[in-house]
């Protein structure tokens, strides 16, 4: 594998499938794993510029999560937990995806209530199972980390064929 190729495997949790993303052919080619192969096993890693050449699949959702999100202001994904307690996190990724169906900038002003009811409701108008509740979000500084993992694993394989048009860039869009 030539040095430009970044690896990572997504399968957070029992449920999703593991699938590996190959950067440099596109941001959108994914494929799943060919007989034989295990979910948690690990081929040799190769240099790139992102860092580690395979991820786990809690470090690429992560990853995903950072790059659907980057450029929207008030958000900064860092973690599973803290990071989603505003709801703009959520707000960011569907309006990366959808910008109908949410209007961020108004988002910005609304309480993190507001801003997760409205983000878990444009998803589930979308067909994302809507997995946590709002207060599961805002009632704590710190949410459960493998419910927001999960719920994030649905909006990333409903969004997943779109994953090309997001790119590397780092830049909002819509």
């Amino acid at each position: 594998m030539a040095d430009n190729h970044v690896l990572v495997e997504l399968g957070c949790c029992a449920s999703v499938p593991s699938a590996k993303i190959d950067a440099s052919k596109s941001a959108d080619a994914i494929s799943r794993p060919g007989l034989g192969s295990r979910p948690g096993t690990r081929s040799p890693a190769s240099s790139s510029p992102f860092g580690a050449a395979k991820k786990s699949g809690k470090q690429a959702l992560l990853e995903w999560c950072k790059i659907a999100t980057a450029g929207y202001p008030g958000v900064k994904v860092e973690n599973f937990t803290s990071s989603w307690c505003s709801g703009l996190a959520f707000c960011a990724i569907i309006h990366r995806y959808r910008p109908n169906s949410i209007d961020y900038d108004a988002m910005l002003d609304a309480s993190p209530a507001e801003r997760t009811a409205k983000a878990f409701a444009a998803a589930g108008a979308l067909g994302i199972l809507q997995l946590l509740d709002v207060s599961d979000i805002v009632n704590f500084a710190e949410p459960d980390e493998l419910s927001v993992m999960t719920y994030l694993s649905e909006n990333y394989h409903f969004f997943k064929g779109e994953f090309g048009s997001l790119g590397y860039t780092g830049k909002r869009t819509g």
